[in-house]
């Protein structure tokens, strides 16, 4: 399964919002699944009922959160590559925020 990070991203919100993750429009149970599982391996979901974000989990969503900040880097990223690693993606949500900042 290719890896969503709109998907990644409407999971952790869900998951932060209380809500049910595996109820998001436009992706099946199956690609949801994949997606929860994707997230807990890399530590940004707690493998616990119910699903709880993990300190890095926020972290993501404090940086991808703001709907212009979160589909600017993804337009940046995807004019220069077809894909990058996940580290890249939260470097660039965090520069970008920081910018907002200064």
């Amino acid at each position: 399964m290719k890896r969503d990070m709109d998907l990644v991203r409407a999971v952790l919100l869900a998951v932060e919002a209380e809500a049910d993750p595996f109820e998001i429009a436009g992706h099946s149970h199956k690609q949801i699944l994949g997606h929860v599982r994707m997230v807990t391996e890399a530590g940004l979901l707690l493998d616990e009922t119910p699903l709880r974000l993990a300190w890095t989990g926020h972290d993501f969503l404090a940086a991808a959160r703001n709907e212009s900040v979160w589909r600017g880097v993804k337009r940046k990223l995807t004019e220069k590559v077809a894909d990058a690693p996940f580290s890249v993606l939260v470097e660039l949500l965090k520069c970008a925020v920081t910018d907002l900042l200064i």
